[in-house]
């Protein structure tokens, strides 16, 4: 029976006060969380919990991630641009939307 792979990799960045552990998760790659620890074992167990609140399908494909970008009244960013009283013409969406 194959060996399950880890869903995620450790980095340990050295401090002046200690070593501290952080993690990064196969579900969110390129980003780096801290464990708060400087324990190894600790720093497993944290990563074990903590992988059970990602969600399984947080890959999602660039269709759907995009699917309302820039369409008025579905883009939660022209949503909070229009709240700041910033303003777009119906070209410059078009454009952003392309």
């Amino acid at each position: 029976m194959p060996r399950k792979r880890k869903q995620w990799r450790f980095y340990q960045r050295k401090l002046k006060n200690g070593n501290i552990y952080y993690v990064m998760f196969r579900a969110m790659p390129g980003k780096w969380i801290s464990t708060g620890t400087e324990d190894r074992d600790e720093a497993e167990r944290w990563a074990a919990n903590y992988e059970v609140t990602i969600a399984p399908d947080a890959q999602i494909t660039l269709a759907e991630f995009t699917e309302n970008s820039f369409i008025p009244g579905r883009c939660m960013w022209l949503r909070r641009m229009q709240a700041k009283g910033r303003t777009f013409s119906t070209q410059h969406i078009k454009k952003m939307r392309g």
